[in-house]
């Protein structure tokens, strides 16, 4: 089916129109829109449509047993180029329009082109023939005397010209040479100056640690609070492990051996009570001597309990810890079971902390002296 119009009209009968739609829809009447028939033939027709010359145009095939799906998939491609035809045509009226308003060119005379080039032969005759004819020799010695001078003085010059080539290339080569000796000079001086550079800072890097890390000493050994010690050693130190363990007592100090040993005494007093209770299964007698000691307990002052039992070592610790012997205290926790040190095991590694803190502290004191006295 062919129809010039781009739908169906709306004049055919309401009860007809929707069957033809369906069977184009499904391609059963294969339907050619925006179309007409340019010629009847015995076995084909020819259609003619705006659509068929933008095909063309885009170089699209357009097969007639092609499925609908393809013909819309032609037809979206082809329609920019189907839009484009009005402006194809103006742009062409356009063009047509300049060349008509061209001026005609200027008629040519053949004869004076023939003339012309007649001249030019003719001159390129009287050319030859002059390069042609021999030349009489020049017999006047003023004229004679005057070339031979041109010619010693033209010698004259190509020979200085050649000294003075000669000379500009050893002037040349002797910069090249002294630039080099120029820029030798200037890397061994820059190497100078860095190497000078760097032992003064390194000198003055020994020096700042040296007196930082002793004033960093100085305040852990006396229970100072050293943050600002520490912010000045913290970057000189290479030893990264000596300020990570001086970091958590930088702001508060080093605890001292009495506060430590007061600490561990209020510790030590409930376990002494909980190492003196009596078993339950004991007399009755038993039990009433347990709670007396609770009550009062006597021991002689200069003399030690004796024994490795957890009442003995307890009371042992409690008198350090009195004393303020922390590392005697310390020895005798560790002579508990892990299950009866346990309420003293915070405190253990409090104390432990310490030590390493103030010994980091001695070790980054001797070694900065260590560099000091090693640099040059």
């Amino acid at each position: 089916m062919v129809h010039r119009a781009a739908e169906l009209k709306s004049t055919i009968k309401y009860w007809v129109r929707p069957d033809i739609e369906n069977r184009i829809k499904e391609d059963s009447i294969t339907a050619r829109f925006n179309s007409c028939v340019k010629e009847i033939r015995p076995t084909t027709i020819v259609i003619s449509s705006r659509v068929r010359l933008a095909r063309n145009l885009a170089k699209l095939p357009f097969p007639g047993w092609a499925k609908k799906t393809e013909r819309i998939r032609i037809l979206d491609e082809i329609k920019p180029d189907v839009d484009n035809l009005g402006q194809m045509r103006n742009a062409f009226s356009e063009q047509l329009n300049e060349l008509s308003a061209r001026p005609a060119p200027p008629s040519i005379d053949p004869k004076a082109i023939d003339k012309s080039i007649e001249d030019i032969a003719a001159r390129l005759a009287r050319l030859e023939s002059a390069q042609a004819a021999p030349r009489a020799p020049v017999t006047d010695p003023v004229v004679l005397g005057r070339i031979n001078a041109a010619e010693n003085a033209t010698k004259s010059l190509a020979d200085n010209a050649a000294a003075l080539s000669r000379r500009a290339e050893a002037t040349d080569a002797a910069l090249r040479e002294i630039n080099g000796r120029i820029d030798k000079l200037t890397a061994t001086l820059t190497d100078v100056q860095t190497t000078a550079r760097s032992a003064a800072a390194g000198s003055d890097r020994a020096s700042r640690l040296a007196v930082a890390a002793s004033a960093l000493r100085n305040a852990v050994e006396h229970g100072d609070p050293f943050t600002a010690e520490l912010a000045i050693v913290k970057p000189l130190a290479p030893d990264a492990n000596a300020i990570a363990a001086l970091e958590p007592f930088a702001a508060s100090g080093v605890p001292g051996n009495a506060a430590l040993g007061q600490e561990l005494a209020a510790i030590v007093r409930p376990m002494l009570s909980a190492a003196g209770e009596p078993p339950r299964d004991g007399t009755f007698l038993d039990r009433l001597q347990a709670n007396a000691q609770k009550l009062v307990r006597v021991r002689p002052v200069d003399q030690e309990p004796r024994g490795d039992d957890r009442a003995a070592l307890l009371t042992r610790v409690e008198q350090r810890a009195t004393q303020g012997n922390i590392a005697g205290a310390l020895t005798e926790l560790n002579k508990l079971s892990p299950e009866a040190r346990a309420p003293a095991q915070a405190w253990i590694a409090k104390t432990e902390a310490r030590n390493k803190a103030i010994e980091a502290s001695r070790r980054l004191a001797a070694d900065a002296v260590a560099a000091l006295k090693a640099a040059p």
